[in-house]
């Protein structure tokens, strides 16, 4: 029978900081959110999901370090970014509600199949949404009011990948990227992928799913929470188990490892794939395996 390890759901380092290293981290994060105020210059869903994602992880940060003095920076950065995706006033993009497959796209997306990874075409939706979804957890518990004026919204987004309603009129299919029988979510949407059904990246799939754990704790949602957090721990029991093949472990036989293949999606050698699980939240490389079927 299969057994998860529980994934803590905790807006702080599990383990704590020492207490050595907080005058180094304090100044490093001090210059980080000074340089906040860089406009955005892409209207890349998935490129500004990340800056927002990093603008929210400095406010936590900040609070595990007792540096709140820089949290209301980072907020109103939050804000001023997040805020336009969510009424619909971006310039340039935007999220879009489209009804033949039941779900949000981009309004480059809607237009162009290969504009946000293929965000319009269902492409990559817990990875996208994972990081406007963290920064939108933190700035509820930042600003709790905040939280309330766009709840419909943000809730959209965790409807868009994460919806488990069995009603047949509900407007989101059922946990559009994860698949039960596998336990893994899949990164392709509705269109064909040349190499077969692929994750692509392991660590954005946890991240979408445990930034819906923290929106939980943010809207005092403990379903969400449970879900969520139920969701990253299946992840991170399949990378372990089908990415991280060990030699020697037999988990697999050789004929199905023959039909495996790596990807890199940002460099051609095995050096870089395994990089990428190693790159801290925002500064991923990416990931993945790629099943052959």
């Amino acid at each position: 029978m299969l057994k998860t390890k529980p994934v803590p759901v905790t807006w702080h380092s599990i383990g704590g900081v020492q207490e050595e290293s907080i005058p180094e981290i304090v100044s490093a994060l001090r210059k980080d959110v000074k340089s906040l105020n860089t406009p955005i210059t892409t209207s890349s869903s998935y490129f500004y999901g990340k800056l927002i994602a990093r603008a929210a992880r400095f406010a936590l940060i900040a609070e595990e370090v007792s540096c709140p003095d820089v949290i209301p920076r980072a907020e109103k950065y939050l804000k001023a970014r997040i805020e336009p995706w969510l009424d619909g006033t971006l310039s340039g993009n935007g999220f879009l509600y489209e009804s033949k497959w039941g779900g949000l796209v981009t309004k480059q997306g809607a237009v162009d199949s290969g504009a946000d990874f293929g965000f319009g075409v269902y492409n990559d939706h817990h990875y996208h949404l994972g990081y406007f979804l963290y920064g939108i957890a933190v700035l509820a518990k930042i600003d709790p009011a905040w939280g309330s004026k766009y709840k419909p919204q943000a809730y959209s987004l965790i409807a868009d990948f994460m919806n488990l309603d069995r009603q047949a009129n509900s407007n989101y299919p059922r946990l559009r990227n994860f698949d039960l029988w596998k336990l893994h979510s899949w990164a392709g949407g509705v269109t064909e992928f040349g190499d077969g059904r692929n994750q692509e990246s392991t660590s954005e799939a946890v991240n979408g799913y445990y930034a819906a754990a923290l929106f939980g704790l943010s809207y005092g949602d403990a379903r969400v929470t449970d879900i969520g957090s139920t969701l990253a721990a299946f992840e991170i029991e399949a990378m372990r188990t089908w990415w991280h093949v060990r030699e020697g472990e037999g988990c697999m036989k050789m004929s199905l490892l023959r039909r495996i293949k790596l990807l890199a999606w940002y460099g051609p050698t095995k050096e870089i794939v395994d990089f990428g699980l190693l790159l801290p939240n925002g500064k991923s490389v990416g990931s993945g395996y790629n099943y052959y079927q």
